[in-house]
């Protein structure tokens, strides 16, 4: 009897696959399967060929059972909810000669000799991609969805803000409602910064009359001072990752870039002339950084050894180092080759200096 591999997979972990387990192996019995295994994953049909892990249990699985070479799965979402995912699993499967089998279409990627066959790469194709289109449209139904709560005031996941307490209205629905004992502290911490008091000041004076643990913390203060949620609204950047920085390796990009904006109401705790003169405060007295670190010399130091430029690592040890494929390829022997930023940059500085004259006559 021939043998199979069953795929199930499911989004949350409050739900069971026992159901499609159950369906399966009635399904490969029909064929004339015998199951060989069973691989169940609770993960989100949104992730990345390199976060799936039910697909990496799937390779191994075949990698050490050659004589099974047959995966059958309920539809085309268990292995992925985007286009690209799938196609690079049917891409594996066409070169390890693994069957697939849809069981909702009835589709199967070789034909009863084993031979591939380009009417079922077309269909899977036109699968895969109303498969991504139908996820997108109900991803946009559940943003129009949520956006729609939070507008009338109900609370869409996350922590409450400090000042604030989560309460359950009309079933599972909750709201915010202000927890007075810690909004009257975030006016009296308001009142004190308006009086001319300093952010260390107020820290001494917040744990001496034994205001609440969040307010011991400078940091918190700040937050504190300038959250707009405390007159009635917050605008958040949702941010996702940046393809550039992750995935090209680019050191001139922002790691995360802002895909989308979340309006939210909150009940207003602080009044809006309060916390606008707060504002003009703070912007005299605690002007915000720029996190932007501008690195002269990326990409313009050569190293012969390994034939590469150096690029900036500000985060990790301030260093102009070579890429990280010279390590694995040992081309610059066990270590990166790799040279102090400050040090580097302060020469470029001096000998600039010393002959900006001459530098401006050659140009």
């Amino acid at each position: 009897m021939k043998k199979c591999l069953l795929l199930t997979r499911v989004s949350t972990k409050y739900q069971d696959f026992t159901p499609q387990e159950e369906d399966l192996k009635k399904y490969a019995n029909d064929l004339g399967y015998e199951v060989a295994g069973i691989i169940s994953t609770k993960e989100s049909g949104f992730r990345t060929i390199e976060r799936k892990d039910g697909f990496k249990q799937v390779k191994e699985f075949f990698s050490t059972n050659p004589d099974c070479r047959t995966l059958i799965i309920t539809e085309l979402s268990r292995l992925s909810r985007y286009d690209d995912v799938l196609i690079h699993c049917k891409t594996y499967f066409k070169e390890h000669k693994i069957q697939l089998i849809v069981k909702d279409i009835n589709f199967r990627l070789f034909d009863e000799n084993g031979n591939y066959n380009y009417s079922s790469d077309i269909t899977f194709n036109l699968f895969a991609t109303i498969a991504s289109s139908e996820m997108q449209q109900k991803r946009e139904r559940f943003s129009r969805a949520k956006t729609a709560l939070r507008d009338s005031g109900y609370v869409v996941g996350g922590k409450a803000l400090f000042g604030y307490t989560i309460v359950e209205v009309e079933g599972k629905r909750k709201t915010l409602e202000i927890n007075e004992t810690q909004a009257e502290q975030i006016r009296k911490v308001y009142a004190m910064y308006l009086e001319g008091k300093s952010i260390s000041k107020i820290k001494i004076e917040c744990i001496a009359q034994g205001f609440d643990k969040y307010l011991h913390s400078t940091t918190n203060l700040h937050k504190c001072l300038r959250e707009s949620a405390y007159i009635g609204s917050k605008t958040t950047n949702n941010k996702r990752r940046n393809y550039q920085f992750y995935e090209l390796g680019k050191t001139d990009v922002d790691e995360y870039v802002v895909s989308s904006y979340t309006y939210n109401h909150y009940p207003q705790i602080v009044d809006i002339e309060l916390f606008n003169k707060v504002q003009e405060m703070l912007t005299i007295n605690c002007p915000e950084k720029s996190s932007k670190h501008i690195s002269i010399l990326a990409k313009l130091l050569y190293v012969a050894e390994c034939d590469c430029t150096l690029i900036a690592e500000v985060k990790k040890q301030s260093a102009y180092s070579c890429k990280r494929e010279c390590r694995f390829q040992n081309a610059c022997g066990k270590k990166r080759y790799s040279v102090s930023m400050k040090t580097l940059d302060s020469v470029v500085w001096q000998y600039l200096k010393e002959n900006i004259e001459m530098i401006e006559q050659e140009q």
